[in-house]
């Protein structure tokens, strides 16, 4: 044997002792002992799902927006025992919304305390409650850092954007630039992961987001945002593009029918896609929680397009009977069956009593009701209870089968109000002495939010207020009586004593049915504290009403009075003629201290509420309609 062949075959005895020392370690540090059998197993299979690259991590959503007490903790805690191996967020992390660093500061520090608490690591994205203004844009730099970034993380790439930079609803093209260097950096990965606030594939109005989706749209990706506090999932170029709920944000929890619940999304990532589910303290869900063509089905429920009911405004009297329309519309594609019980009460009687019918797609039926008002001479309308009529609507194909939307809307009688003319202009300073009369007055609230118990009465909190108009101005006066007067400069109007004045003028079906929605678009707010000695009065996003309106809100030896003034100008371009109409509410808000949970009592219920009727509070100038 020459020595040419004799070394390699000790080195071919080299290379196998070295494979076999290496099956050896590999068979004795293997996850799994198990006694092997040549007969049926009480297993399935031993193909173990622990590769390295398939790996896990946590989603939190909004935890702000009228945070909810104590679920964003519990989500923290049940990510501990879950072990993800991060965790990421869609942002709001906490109130803001104020030009106060100490207050801002101090509600870092309270997040900051709750999100220490968790194990693994965690990602920061901003929303627009953490980047209110330019000085939480400081802060937020000064103790987070970069407001958008990337990662990697086992060939997995994550993109962490921002919609508020350099104003809501926008991504900066320097951020895009920063992006698009990223993506080319990066073309081979094995996935793309988008985290931002807002869903600007959403909003018509967004910018910077059709630059961004054309970085995207040549690999495979997934993208989540939050912002609307309720779930839903969309497709787009076959990739999902998921908006999550809430993880202690403001909702009313109304159940995965609505995108309504608290959860933290978990995703895995597996060598094909991402696997992705919804934890719920009470469950787990995958993203079909909700989709897009269930939510076409319900958010016209939600959206009240489904019953509309003709405004009862009465002149003079009451009659003893008075009509309206119960319009019934399905504006989807399926046929709906609508179900639903009228309850007269001890005053009102109404005919028919129930109804039940069903709509082909895109139909409306009109139900004639008629109220019988038993004595109507001894009642005042403010006496008369609305009548509640409670439905709930099905569709007939059998995959929404599941599929009952149920709902509550208040049939109410009120007044047709006049709004005076004057002849000489109001003077806007909160000195009452302009008005000839405040002769609508609240002292039996209709509604009373917060903590209604903390109301004590009118010698609590009560007001009067007038209306007036001129060929200039829509005026608003308000005298409120306060027994003890409450201010706190850093916060909002409706957490300290306050007047809110809501005015809706656009045309009458519109403003009839408006439900309180887009403020400062669909109607004016005027929310005001206010002045003190040692305080000015404060206006809620003054900068967002229209040029010309003027306000006031001064102390009294009573309490405060408000006046406020609306170019005519506004008004005939809401209606798109010269003016004759409008709807109006105040709301006074009560609170005797700091640690006082407060009331918020109503002139008529809150637009935005199930209690709130047709035309509630309609003024017409002068009487003409």
């Amino acid at each position: 044997m020459n020595n040419f062949l004799f070394r390699q075959i000790i080195l071919l005895c080299w290379i196998l002792s070295i494979g076999l020392l290496l099956c050896a370690e590999t068979l004795t540090t293997a996850p799994i002992k198990i006694e092997q059998q040549n007969a049926p197993t009480p297993w399935t299979h031993l193909n173990f799902h622990n590769k390295p690259e398939n790996f896990q991590f946590a989603i939190l959503a909004d935890r702000n927006g009228k945070e909810r007490s104590g679920v964003f903790e519990d989500a923290i805690n049940k990510l501990n025992l879950l072990q993800p191996e991060f965790v990421i967020c869609v942002g709001d992390l906490i109130p803001g919304y104020s030009k106060d660093a100490q207050r801002i500061n101090n509600q870092w520090n309270v997040f900051q305390s709750v999100i220490k608490n968790l194990e693994m690591p965690f990602f920061y994205v901003p929303g627009n409650h953490d980047l209110t203004n330019d000085m939480q844009r400081r802060i937020w730099k000064e103790r987070i850092g970069k407001s958008y970034y990337h990662f990697l993380y086992h060939d997995v790439l994550f993109l962490c954007v921002c919609t508020e930079e350099p104003q809501e609803w926008q991504i900066s093209q320097p951020q895009i630039k920063y992006f698009r260097e990223v993506l080319s950096k990066n073309r081979d990965v094995r996935w793309t992961f988008v985290f931002m606030h807002k869903p600007m594939w959403n909003n018509k109005k967004a910018k910077g987001w059709q630059e961004m989706e054309k970085l995207l749209q040549d690999r495979p990706h997934t993208v989540f945002a939050g912002h609307n506090h309720r779930y839903n999932k969309f497709e787009r170029n076959g990739n999902e593009y998921i908006i999550i709920a809430t993880t202690g944000g403001g909702s009313s929890m109304r159940g995965p029918l609505y995108g309504e619940f608290d959860h933290v999304v978990w995703v895995t990532m597996t060598e094909e896609k991402p696997r992705i589910a919804n934890l719920m303290l009470n469950g787990i869900a995958d993203t079909n929680i909700r989709t897009a063509e269930m939510a076409a089905l319900i958010e016209p429920v939600q959206k009240g397009r489904i019953i509309q009911i003709e405004p009862i405004l009465i002149e003079g009297a009451l009659p003893e009977k008075v009509k309206t329309d119960i319009k019934i519309h399905n504006p989807t594609r399926l046929p709906m069956s609508i179900k639903g019980s009228l309850k007269s009460t001890s005053r009102l009687h109404i005919q028919p009593a129930g109804i039940n019918l069903t709509l082909p797609p895109d139909a409306t039926e009109t139900i004639n009701a008629t109220i019988n008002i038993v004595r109507p001479e001894n009642l005042a309308i403010e006496d008369l209870p609305p009548i509640l009529f409670k439905w709930a609507v099905s569709y007939e194909e059998k995959q929404f089968a599941g599929l009952q939307p149920t709902g509550e809307t208040q049939i109410g009688i009120d007044r047709k109000f006049v709004c005076p003319k004057r002849t000489e202009p109001i003077a806007v300073d909160g000195n009452l002495s302009d008005w000839a009369s405040l002769p609508h007055t609240c002292t039996a609230p209709m509604q009373i939010n917060l903590e209604p118990g903390a109301w004590k009465g009118a010698e609590d909190s009560s007001f009067r207020f007038g209306t007036a108009w001129d060929d200039e101005y829509l005026y608003i006066g308000v005298e409120v009586i306060d027994d003890e007067l409450f201010s706190n400069p850093e916060a909002p109007p409706w957490e300290q004593d306050a007047v809110e004045i809501r005015i809706d003028a656009r045309p009458e079906r519109q403003r009839h049915h408006g439900r309180g929605k887009n403020e400062f678009t669909n109607f004016l707010l005027f929310a005001m504290t206010p002045a003190t000695d040692k305080t000015p009065s404060f206006c809620y996003n003054n900068e967002e009403l229209p040029s010309g309106c003027r306000y006031s809100c001064k102390r009294t030896a009573t309490g405060f009075a408000a006046e406020v003034a609306v170019p005519r100008a506004w008004l005939d371009a809401k209606q798109k003629q010269a003016w004759e109409a409008f709807r109006l509410n105040i709301f006074v808000d009560d609170f005797d201290s700091a640690t006082d949970p407060g009331s918020q009592i109503c002139w008529r219920p809150d637009w935005r509420s199930q209690e709130s009727w047709a035309g509630s509070g309609s003024f017409w100038r002068d009487g003409e309609k």
